[in-house]
């Protein structure tokens, strides 16, 4: 279910019983797919030039899996941590003001491929058993235009 307020649009994930406000109508809803037990949503931007000229779509992707009632944000973010490689800028929860989820690590990071530096932002939550997963991703040279958008999509982040 979306509902749009002004140029917003609010994103209900029902599946971790989770909202996400998309941070301007440049944001849309590019695919929703099950694979091997996981949920996921990508969300793409219109696309930014960059300095080299190149255009740029940053994504949101939110991932959902199933996980035991023993596992906490803290477990589910070391397991997934493993299996992601980035270099880690800054980490940050619901005590410093980034985010409002309380079952939830963030990170701000970045990681290079064949088209240059990423900023990414992924955040690791658990709710209700289920596993979250929520990266944000773009090449660096948009980090400027990019990351207050981002930073808006993340302290939106709310359980239902």
């Amino acid at each position: 279910m979306t509902v749009t307020f002004a140029s917003f649009c609010q994103e209900k994930i029902i599946e971790a019983n989770l909202s996400l406000t998309l941070p301007n109508e440049s944001w849309v809803l590019l695919k929703k797919q099950d694979v091997n037990n996981l949920t996921v949503y990508f969300y793409k931007r219109e696309s930014i030039p960059d300095s080299l000229g190149r255009t740029v779509i940053p994504t949101i992707s939110v991932v959902i899996e199933g996980v035991s009632k023993d596992v906490n944000a803290i477990t589910y973010s070391m397991m997934k941590r493993s299996k992601m490689q980035f270099k880690v800028d800054k980490v940050f929860t619901n005590q410093e003001g980034s985010l409002d989820l309380k079952t939830a690590i963030g990170y701000k990071g970045t990681y290079t491929d064949k088209f240059g530096e990423h900023l990414l932002y992924i955040v690791h939550a658990v709710n209700n058993e289920k596993g979250i997963q929520i990266i944000m991703d773009a090449l660096s040279l948009i980090s400027s235009k990019i990351e207050p958008e981002f930073k808006v999509a993340l302290k939106s982040l709310k359980f239902d």
